[in-house]
């Protein structure tokens, strides 16, 4: 009786005394959820306890992926070159002396990250943008910077990949997005990027120019919306009345003494990358100064009917 029970004591634990016997188990490193890119490497290390004979483990991998260099206490798992992200393997340490109870780290797999957004659009002062540069692949979470150049004004770029702001000066900004993955051994790549903000539309809101009198001191200014300060105004077409000019800043002025109809285009150019201009077609009508011929009135008699 005593040597069956010596040997059931034997085959349960694994160890020799049943008064103290000890079941042999091991422990992984690392023991938590490991995350690869394709074509990675990770080195898992065993831990066996209880096992005076230090036997060690066996090694197998359930799942995709090729393990190497095993030894009794370690091994090197290798993700395949071509994943699909969310794909996952297990890698078992198995002991020697007891294959009963085996630690495992488990390992989610993901393809290799790349940027896919190919270009960004342009941005318009005052107006309100927002982009995700897309990526796809990487273990999860990725991680946006910019590693190189800058933003235009009033925008920014967050941690997961959204442009967002309000574009506040109207220039042309390079810079390079870096994705930086959270796998075992981080894979970064990045991509560079043109966005150009431009002035809203230039619209001119002066409906009509006011007609003129001959002599009379004539002034009128042009105004608009849009574009970036500053402007200038021309004259592109046709002629003004004589004596009246237009000012760079859009002031049309002076004293003339030409009568008739005057049809012109008038044009304004802002100021930035690439300029606006606009054009606009007015007409003034130049009218004579309206003068009082009659120079005496006949004299009237009292309590006699006056005509003139």
């Amino acid at each position: 009786m005593r040597k069956f029970a010596f040997g059931m004591c034997l085959l349960a634990t694994g160890v020799v005394g049943c008064g103290s016997a000890q079941i042999i188990y091991d422990t992984v490193t690392p023991a938590s959820t490991q995350m690869l890119d394709a074509g990675q490497s990770l080195t898992i290390s065993a831990q066996v306890y209880n096992d005076p004979s230090n036997a060690g483990v066996n090694w197998s991998v359930l799942g995709t992926g090729t393990l190497s260099n095993a030894s009794s206490t370690s091994v090197v798992y290798t993700a395949p070159a071509t994943v699909t992200t969310g794909t996952t393997a297990s890698v078992k340490a198995i002991p020697v002396k007891n294959a009963l109870y085996a630690a495992s780290t488990q390992i989610i797999l993901a393809a290799g990250p790349a940027i896919t957004t190919a270009a960004l659009p342009a941005g318009v002062i005052g107006t309100t943008y927002s982009l995700q540069v897309i990526a796809t692949g990487g273990s999860a979470p990725n991680t946006f910077t910019v590693t190189s150049g800058s933003l235009p004004a009033g925008l920014a770029l967050s941690s997961s990949g959204y442009i967002t702001g309000t574009p506040t000066t109207a220039a042309t900004s390079t810079f390079t997005v870096t994705l930086t993955d959270s796998a075992v051994i981080p894979v970064t790549v990045s991509k560079s990027y043109t966005i150009t903000v431009t002035g809203a539309p230039i619209v001119i809101t002066t409906t009509s120019a006011p007609n003129a009198v001959s002599g009379t001191p004539y002034s009128a200014q042009f105004a608009l919306t849009g574009g970036v300060a500053p402007y200038t105004w021309a004259i592109a077409s046709g002629a003004l009345p004589t004596g009246l000019t237009l000012s760079s800043s859009g002031l049309l002025s002076g004293t003339t003494t030409a009568l008739g109809s005057f049809t012109f285009t008038v044009q304004v150019t802002d100021t930035e990358p690439t300029p606006q201009t606009v054009k606009k077609t007015y007409g003034i009508t130049v009218y004579p100064q309206l003068n009082i011929v009659t120079t005496t009135l006949p004299a009237a008699s009292v309590n006699s009917p006056w005509c003139n």
